[in-house]
């Protein structure tokens, strides 16, 4: 289903699509002009026909859509099912004191129209789900995790729809003050990593959703979780008295929320950006080697 709608309320459909409203071409070359020299005019077209879907419009994927628009992409899906909350302000791209107990997807679709509206964009509020996945998966150059924390289901059933599609998946968090990329391949299995069969994560996601996890199994499944996507724990300190690293994974295992400094996201989400761009510019015939990009 795709629903052409504005952005007056918070409505709630499978799927929302907004076009290019009257691309005009002067325009974009203008406003991408300050690209060119770091990529070239011929590069900067294969942004202009490429899809990314960024799965998670949070601390990370808010802001990564807002740079992809800025970029040039010509074609973005973004997807979350949450609204935003007074803890989100710290760091989320479209969380405002005007927004909270807004969705997070329509909100964030409606930012990302403000900065220019020559972009396809289609919007996923209900979040990824059996429903809406193959919908959000279809048709992307790269699809983006930003997935939150404990959504282990969603982010399994989003890898396994990846694959049958053959799209790569770029994921990146922050720990700390410290960013954690995690590229997935087409034969890459998050479910094998997780340990979890898809049933097993959307169960245990819904119980989490509803606070009805035990504690032991809220600890266990952080501990995976962090395993996957954080192969190396932060340490910022050497006070016995007061060990960071371990304040932090209590509060996540006893609160079932995660510290994130406000500093950090927009460092993070820019490098996770720069890996987007030279994932999309692989079908270019300028050569970037890993050693120039990763730098």
């Amino acid at each position: 289903m795709k629903t052409v709608v504005n952005f007056s309320g918070n409505e709630s459909k499978t799927e929302l699509y907004f076009a290019k409203a009257n691309f005009d071409e002067n325009f974009y070359v203008e406003r991408t002009n300050r690209n060119i020299g770091w990529i070239s005019e011929d590069e900067q077209k294969i942004l202009l026909k490429s899809c990314v879907a960024v799965a998670g419009c949070g601390g990370m994927g808010g802001l990564l859509a807002s740079i992809l628009v800025r970029l040039g992409v010509g074609a973005l899906k973004i997807a979350d099912s949450e609204e935003f909350d007074v803890s989100n302000i710290n760091r989320q791209y479209g969380a405002l004191k005007s927004t909270i107990g807004r969705s997070k997807a329509l909100t964030t679709a409606k930012a990302l129209r403000e900065i220019t509206d020559d972009f396809d964009l289609t919007v996923f509020p209900e979040g990824v789900t059996r429903d809406s996945c193959v919908e959000f998966v279809k048709g992307n150059d790269l699809i983006c995790d930003e997935i939150e924390f404990w959504a282990i289901g969603s982010k399994i059933l989003l890898h396994q729809e990846a694959r049958r599609n053959g799209i790569p998946i770029i994921s990146c968090n922050t720990a700390g003050h410290q960013a954690n990329l995690t590229y997935f391949s087409i034969e890459s299995k998050i479910e094998e990593t997780l340990g979890y069969s898809l049933d097993e994560a959307l169960a245990i996601q819904t119980r989490i959703q509803k606070n009805l996890i035990k504690k032991e199994e809220l600890i266990e499944e952080s501990e995976k979780i962090v395993k996957t996507f954080i192969p190396k724990k932060p340490i910022y300190n050497n006070d016995s008295k007061h060990n960071i690293t371990e304040s932090v994974i209590s509060r996540l295992q006893n609160k079932g929320t995660a510290s994130i400094i406000a500093t950090n996201p927009s460092f993070a989400c820019g490098f996770l950006a720069n890996h987007v761009l030279f994932q999309l510019l692989k079908k270019s015939n300028i050569n970037r080697s890993e050693e120039h990009t990763s730098e």
